[in-house]
């Protein structure tokens, strides 16, 4: 399956937000600031929305760990609340 989200600058692991990009203001859309997203092993970067892109895992990544991930973003990135919605 395909995922919307980034690989982690460290380790690459995946780091997903959504099975597809969010269009308008969401994550990784042209209008979003550069913010700090961290991965399951706790490496933390800066990524811009060019960084987000699709990627295939053999893995299946779950809808909670898609939602857990973008709440992880909001938390660690606060003023990004009114660029995507909340699930």
């Amino acid at each position: 399956m395909l995922y919307w989200g980034v690989l982690c600058r460290t380790c690459s692991k995946p780091v997903a937000f959504d099975t597809l990009p969010c269009h308008k203001d969401g994550l990784g859309s042209i209008n979003m600031r550069p913010g700090a997203v961290s991965c399951e092993s706790g490496h933390n970067h800066i990524y811009f929305p060019r960084d987000f892109r699709f990627f295939a895992t053999d893995v299946p990544i779950t809808g909670k760990t898609m939602n857990d991930n973008r709440l992880a973003h909001h938390a660690i990135n606060p003023s990004s609340d009114s660029l995507y919605p909340r699930r």
